[in-house]
């Protein structure tokens, strides 16, 4: 016979609303994105149910139902598996946003640098007026410097502030390489900058490209790319002749950036044709500029 122990232990498990509590604590561990910890409590309940229903198909008994048991485990499982996925998911998508929301952190520290210039300009501006002051005692000339200085530092805040704001434009300034490493049929975009960029269209001769893998986000020290399909290419081997076996393709690429600006950068996608076939390609990019006319709101 089972001890007193042993049946309250059983019963314990056994009662629904320790599988409800559970249920409670990982939904509010969903809430604060500890997906690892909601997670265990799932897999915690996921047991405890399987312990009850092993004991109301009586399991360990000769009258035992197993074929419930089998079923009812297997849709545990089946539960178990999908909050994995979904909370594995889930933590990438915090992630992401996490990462997204940093770069908003180096917003106050620029308004600090800027009101810590200002400041400095206003004690500079007090210090010298007071030495005039000193030096010389005449009103009108301690007037007239004043209107210099004053001035002066006007003309100095304002260099401050483009020099600051130039210095912030730049952490979002796109540096893009495009480049094919050596691949006969396929072209790559690196970002080298700072931030994301978006890059959401591009054409080649004219003819827009729409190819997922390549008009997507890129993130900083990342890259996407676009395989040239065979038939584009046999459309390229068909303009090689044998006087001039590399066949230029002129391309743009179109991207925007975190600060909602847009870009283009043209290129030209060298192709060198040899025995009736690309046998290998080379990219020549040229300098990325503002699309002025198209700024985002």
């Amino acid at each position: 016979m089972e001890s007193s122990a042993t049946k309250f232990t059983s019963a314990f498990l056994d009662a629904p609303w320790i599988v409800a509590a559970f249920l409670g604590v990982w939904g509010v561990m969903i809430g604060l994105e500890d997906f690892l910890l909601a997670d265990v409590l799932f897999v915690a309940a996921g047991v405890l149910v399987c312990v009850k229903i092993a004991r109301e198909t009586n399991l360990r008994q000769k009258e035992r139902r197993l074929w419930i048991f089998i079923a009812a485990f297997v849709c545990v499982m089946v539960f178990i598996g999908l909050d994995l996925r979904w909370t594995n998911r889930k933590a990438e998508e915090a992630a992401n946003r996490k990462e997204q929301l940093s770069h908003l952190g180096e917003i106050p520290g620029l308004k600090g640098d800027l009101k810590t210039m200002r400041e400095n300009q206003e004690a500079e501006k007090i210090s010298a007026a007071l030495s005039q002051a000193q030096a010389d005692q005449k009103l009108d000339d301690i007037e007239e410097e004043n209107k210099d200085l004053r001035k002066s530092v006007e003309t100095k805040d304002a260099a401050l502030v483009k020099i600051a704001k130039d210095q912030y434009a730049l952490n979002f300034f796109p540096q893009v390489v495009i480049s094919t490493n050596g691949r006969r049929d396929e072209l790559i975009v690196q970002n080298n900058g700072k931030t994301n960029i978006v890059t959401y269209k591009m054409n080649l001769e004219g003819i827009d490209i729409a190819d997922a893998s390549l008009l997507s986000t890129i993130s900083p020290t990342a890259s996407n790319s676009y395989k040239m399909p065979e038939t584009s290419l046999s459309v390229v081997v068909a303009h090689a002749t044998p006087a001039n076996a590399r066949v230029p393709v002129e391309g743009t690429l179109y991207l925007s950036t975190l600060d909602n600006r847009r870009y283009s950068m043209a290129f030209t996608w060298f192709f060198e044709v040899k025995d009736g076939r690309v046998d290998k390609s080379y990219i020549e990019d040229h300098s990325i500029t503002e699309v002025l006319e198209t700024k985002l709101k």
